[in-house]
């Protein structure tokens, strides 16, 4: 069985959603909610408008390199994959990256062409370091962008559409939801394409290479 039968056979948490999203209930230990929605189903694409979007002007900082400003668009001739996510997700975050990283590896020559970047939509939690350790474990070089700047983080998930909240009960409970859809941004800063969550990644990787070589 490979990584993702295994993923999907082992993993029994669900998750509240909106749209597509994880969720956990976190204390101390980190746990999480339950409910009826299947996180591994796969989910319809979000609205196509998004496409074209120009997101290159947004900056963040990347934490992968010690805070330097990181504009959210692909190198000269490249793509820049970009996903919204924290670390503590229970489910959702940690199958997507994986699903990247198989996808890298299907791109075979086309790798060193295809950026990733990861935006914590939970910077409270979320240290620089740790961050980058989380999606560096996944694919090498990673970049981990986040910012303390409600504003500036809430500026570009709206571009990107995207919805998330962290919200902390009464009892300490920290409940996160967001949007777990994965973007490509080409060199010009603008979102190329976008898979919803349960995406095949042999179905990533070759879109990824159809736009390389458009």
């Amino acid at each position: 069985m490979g990584l993702r039968g295994i993923q999907r056979a082992a993993t029994t948490i669900a998750i509240v959603a909106l749209a597509t999203a994880c969720s956990t209930a976190a204390t101390d230990d980190t746990t999480s909610t339950t409910s009826g929605v299947d996180p591994f189903a796969a989910q319809p694409l979000p609205d196509a408008s998004i496409l074209g979007t120009e997101v290159g002007s947004f900056v963040l900082p990347d934490a992968s390199d010690d805070d330097t400003p990181f504009a959210i668009r692909a190198d000269d001739d490249q793509l820049l994959l970009v996903y919204f996510g924290f670390t503590t997700c229970p489910d959702v975050c940690p199958t997507t990256l994986a699903d990247v990283r198989t996808a890298f590896g299907g791109l075979e020559d086309d790798a060193d062409m295809v950026d990733f970047a990861m935006i914590t939509i939970d910077p409270d939690r979320d240290s620089g370091d740790l961050l980058t350790q989380y999606v560096q474990f996944y694919v090498d070089g990673a970049h981990a962008l986040r910012t303390d700047d409600e504003d500036a983080l809430r500026s570009v998930a709206d571009a990107f559409d995207v919805s998330y909240d962290v919200v902390t009960l009464a009892d300490g409970t920290i409940e996160v939801q967001h949007s777990g859809y994965l973007y490509a941004v080409d060199d010009a800063g603008i979102i190329r394409t976008s898979w919803a969550f349960g995406a095949e990644p042999e179905a990533i990787a070759g879109e990824l290479v159809a736009l390389l070589r458009s």
